[in-house]
């Protein structure tokens, strides 16, 4: 514990130093930032925020962290140049460094992280919108998660994800309505009101048409044909799902940690649980409470899921 606390006050001790400092280089030159935090004085307090941001021991990335010095290339046309100014290797675990200039204001008059709805990474998107705080994409990011195993738990967690959904849509949308005309951010904005109302909508129209086909059957008019099409709605809907989904699997198979027959499963039982979302959103919408649930999480990340 002693060691852990000096290394903080340690770091602590570069961040006030600085900020005595009448003037400060530039970081944001990317020849600056890399030699900043490739130098000696320096690289204690890099291996620290890596170590705290990715729970990886510092000891271990002491021993193994080198510097790749590459950028990687742009992947989206309006980025300029390059969108990491220093990549660091950790035994094959790839991390990208990239210093962007701000005037920091906005997060220093958070002083903690602000967001705490249902939906917090949602709200942290809309409000990132709403300031015209940019990101970027990084397309050879790897994503780690881990989802409930029982059903019970998946149908708490999706009800949070929706009464979020909808409680931040209250929020920010109205406001986006009044920030669309001649704003830069336009397809953000328009992106975000739209949000899940076409997929919305057509599950709605979907299920009134099956109400007609059935209300047809039980007044005995046309019963075959009734019959046929509520068939051919529920097979075609189900059979586009499991082409998506297979797309997924095979475009990215060597990233999904899946055995070779849970990745059958999930194919063709994948359309079956998102039916399971319509419930969902009814109890989400009309629960007087819904709050957060702890997910446990037990698995590591070489154990294939099957």
């Amino acid at each position: 514990m002693n060691e852990v606390k000096e290394k903080k006050d340690k770091v602590k001790k570069i961040i006030d130093d600085l900020d005595k400092l009448d003037k400060v280089i530039a970081a944001t030159d990317d020849n600056v930032f890399k030699s900043l935090f490739q130098s000696k004085e320096s690289l204690e307090a890099l291996i620290y925020l890596i170590s705290e941001i990715t729970t990886i021991d510092y000891d271990y990335i002491k021993e193994n962290i080198t510097f790749k010095n590459t950028e990687l290339p742009k992947s989206f046309y309006m980025e300029r140049g390059k969108i990491a100014d220093l990549v660091v290797d950790i035994k094959g675990s790839i991390i990208n460094l990239e210093m962007n200039h701000t005037s920091g204001d906005i997060v220093k008059n958070w002083q903690t992280f602000p967001f705490h709805s249902l939906t917090e990474d949602y709200e942290l998107t809309l409000y990132s919108i709403e300031n015209n705080l940019t990101s970027n994409y990084n397309k050879n990011a790897i994503f780690y998660d881990e989802q409930p195993v029982e059903y019970n738990k998946t149908i708490n967690q999706r009800m949070r994800w929706i009464r979020g959904y909808f409680d931040n849509q209250r929020k920010y949308v109205p406001k986006f309505f009044k920030m669309l005309k001649n704003n830069p951010n336009y397809a953000s904005l328009l992106t975000e009101i739209t949000g899940m109302w076409p997929y919305i909508l057509m599950i709605i129209g979907a299920i009134l048409y099956i109400l007609g086909q059935l209300g047809n059957i039980i007044l005995g008019n046309d019963i075959r044909t009734a019959i046929l099409k509520i068939f051919l709605v529920i097979i075609g809907a189900y059979t586009l799902f499991v082409g998506l989904v297979t797309y997924v699997i095979l475009k990215d198979e060597d990233k999904i940690n899946l055995s070779k027959a849970m990745q059958v499963k999930v194919t063709f039982f994948a359309p079956l649980f998102f039916v399971t979302y319509i419930p969902c959103a009814l109890k989400a919408l009309f629960k007087k409470e819904v709050k957060w649930e702890k997910t446990e999480h037990n698995r590591t990340l070489k154990q294939k899921i099957d």
